[in-house]
């Protein structure tokens, strides 16, 4: 009888101590889906701030932006009968720029109606050892990510049957200063740019070319000292 009361005694413990594992494994898991998503909004470097609560405000020199514009958007959604179509057609191209910016390691910041915004700095690099190969690298990722957003656009007119997507056009803005960056928000966060460079970066979209990727001066310096360019 002593016997018996032993084997369940230890059944019992076993099935708790797998139980407690399975539960462990799952909470592992689902903690790494919630660290995925955090990080798919705010920069790498953030997320210790936000699992600290607390706030931190990023000083950038040299830092690339870029801004996009469709141009005469409203005007181009007009041509739909329903207006989720243009919705559903704006999704599929910024998700098709979601996709490139992992690719590039770029990172997303946020996008605006039409107008999608990113950075060269992703936060995986200390801010401290932002010497100046990785600020060229920085801005050669970003342009490289603006050439393949036309790519994407014209591969979506072309392969499509649907004429209104021929007046589907872009502009990109590129500039290279200095910015500054943090989490806005306390429920729902963000983490936005402010500065000089961002007027600067919104100002070259503005003057960009149609199905162009206009840079500024500064940008250009900063790609010039490019060893391949040297």
């Amino acid at each position: 009888m002593y016997s018996v009361l032993l084997a369940v005694g230890i059944h019992h413990r076993e099935m708790i101590q797998r139980k407690s594992l399975n539960y462990e494994r799952i909470l592992n898991v689902e903690i790494e889906k919630t660290n995925n998503l955090i990080s798919k909004l705010v920069p790498f470097h953030i997320l210790g701030v936000i699992k600290n609560e607390k706030r931190q405000v990023d000083e950038f020199e040299d830092c690339t932006l870029l801004y996009t514009d469709m141009v005469a958007f409203n005007e181009f959604c007009r041509g739909f009968a329903d207006p989720r179509e243009a919705v559903n057609l704006l999704n599929k191209l910024f998700s098709r720029f979601d996709q490139l910016c992992e690719e590039n390691k770029v990172y997303k910041v946020h996008t605006v109606g039409d107008c999608y915004v990113l950075m060269g700095y992703n936060g995986k690099i200390d801010k401290s050892k932002r010497f100046r190969g990785v600020v060229i690298d920085e801005a050669n990722r970003v342009i490289n990510t603006g050439f393949e957003m036309l790519d994407i656009v014209n591969e979506m007119k072309e392969g499509s049957k649907d004429k209104s997507l021929q007046n589907l056009n872009i502009r990109i803005g590129v500039h290279t200063g200095s910015v500054i960056a943090g989490i806005i928000g306390s429920k729902v966060v963000r983490y936005d740019v402010f500065g000089d460079g961002v007027l600067i970066a919104n100002k070259m979209k503005q003057h960009a070319m149609i199905n162009q990727v206009c840079i500024s001066e500064d940008t250009k310096k900063i790609i010039m000292q490019s060893p391949e360019l040297a």
